[in-house]
C-alpha cells in the first residue's frame, strides 16, 4: 500500500540473523511502510493433487494475501490453488478479510453519515465516498428516514462499479484500474466500500467485500487441469442495499512450457449481489521464458 503500490522485486538471501536479512544484490525499488517480504520456498517438482485446496494466509493489513513458490521442475495442478476474497458479512465490522484488499464496514447515524472505503492501494480506508486507490469508496446516506448508498466496488484490471443509492443518499465511486498488464506492477484486487443508510439499525447494513489476493508460480513444466483462482468477493447485499464486490486479484505464471486448460485460471470480480457496486476484474499474465 501507499507510495509505490504494487511494484515488487526478487532477490537473493545472502543471510540472515536476528530479523534482518541480508540480499545479496541491491534493491531496486525503494519500499516504504505498506510493503512486506515474502520468503519464496524453492521445490523440485510440486503437485497439487485433486481434492486438495491450497490457500493463502488472509492478508490483515500487514501480511499474507500472497501465495508464491518457485519449482525447478514440474508443478502439477489437478486440485486447487486459490486466492479468493470473501463476501462482506452485516454489522457494524461487517467488511470482509480475505485474500486481498479487506472490504469497508458500514456505518449508520441519524441524519447524512458515509460508510467507510474498501482498502486500496492508497491504504486503509476512511469515511468517504470517493475511491481509496483501487478500493471502492463507502456509501452515504441521505438526509430523511431511510434513504441509503451502497459501497462502490474495488478496482485492479478494470474499475469497479459505482454503488446504487436512494433519495438524496450517494452510492460509493468504484476503486481504480491499478498495476500493469504484465504484472511487472502487481497488486491486490480492491475492496468494496461499506453501504450505510440514515436512522437504522447497524445490523442490517453490509460491509464491502475484500478483493483477491496474488498468485506466482513459477516452474520449468506448469499443467494445469484443475484451478488457480484469485477472484474477488462477491457483493455483499442485504434486500435492496448492500457493500461493494471485491475486485479480482493477480496471477503470474513463468514457466517454459505451459498447460493451462480453458478458464481454468480466473481472477473474476466480485459480480453477484443486489445493490453494491461490482467490483473490477483481476489480471492474469504468463512468462514464456527459455533455458
Amino acid at each position: 500500500r501507499g507510495t509505490g503500490a504494487g511494484k515488487w522485486e526478487r532477490n537473493e538471501i545472502a543471510s540472515y540473523t536476528a530479523g534482518t536479512i541480508s540480499l545479496t544484490d541491491a534493491l531496486v525499488n525503494t519500499y516504504t511502510s505498506g510493503a512486506q517480504v515474502r520468503v519464496l520456498e524453492e521445490y523440485t517438482n510440486v503437485t497439487i493433487n485433486t481434492g486438495i485446496t491450497y490457500t493463502c494466509k488472509a492478508w490483515n493489513g500487514t501480511v499474507g494475501g500472497i501465495l508464491a513458490f518457485l519449482a525447478s521442475g514440474t508443478v502439477t495442478v489437478t486440485g486447487t490453488i486459490s486466492a479468493n476474497g470473501s463476501t462482506g458479512s452485516l454489522g457494524a465490522s461487517g467488511g470482509a478479510s480475505g485474500g486481498g484488499f479487506r472490504g469497508g464496514n458500514p456505518y449508520t447515524a441519524v441524519g447524512v453519515s458515509t460508510a467507510y472505503q474498501g482498502e486500496g492501494t492508497s491504504g486503509a480506508g476512511t469515511q468517504s465516498t470517493s475511491a481509496n486507490g483501487n478500493g471502492g469508496g463507502g456509501g452515504q446516506s441521505g438526509n430523511q428516514n431511510n434513504q441509503r448508498g451502497d459501497g462502490g466496488g474495488g478496482g485492479n484490471g478494470t474499475a469497479g462499479a459505482t454503488g446504487s443509492y436512494s433519495g438524496t443518499g450517494v452510492g460509493g465511486t468504484g476503486g481504480s484500474i491499478a498495476g500493469t498488464t504484465d504484472l511487472t506492477t502487481m497488486v491486490f484486487g480492491g475492496g468494496g466500500g461499506g453501504s450505510c443508510q440514515e436512522n437504522v439499525s447497524i445490523s442490517t447494513l453490509v460491509g464491502g467485500s475484500s478483493g483477491g489476493g496474488i498468485i506466482f508460480i513459477s516452474g520449468v513444466t506448469v499443467t494445469v487441469t484443475g484451478s488457480i483462482t484469485a477472484n474477488g468477493g462477491v457483493v455483499g447485499g442485504n434486500g435492496a442495499w448492500g457493500g461493494g464486490g471485491g475486485a479480482g486479484g493477480s496471477v503470474l505464471v513463468k514457466a517454459q512450457t505451459a498447460t493451462l486448460g480453458t478458464a481454468l485460471i480466473t481472477a473474476i470480480n466480485g459480480n453477484t449481489g443486489t445493490a453494491g457496486g461490482t467490483g473490477g476484474v483481476g489480471r492474469i499474465h504468463l512468462d514464456y521464458y527459455t533455458s
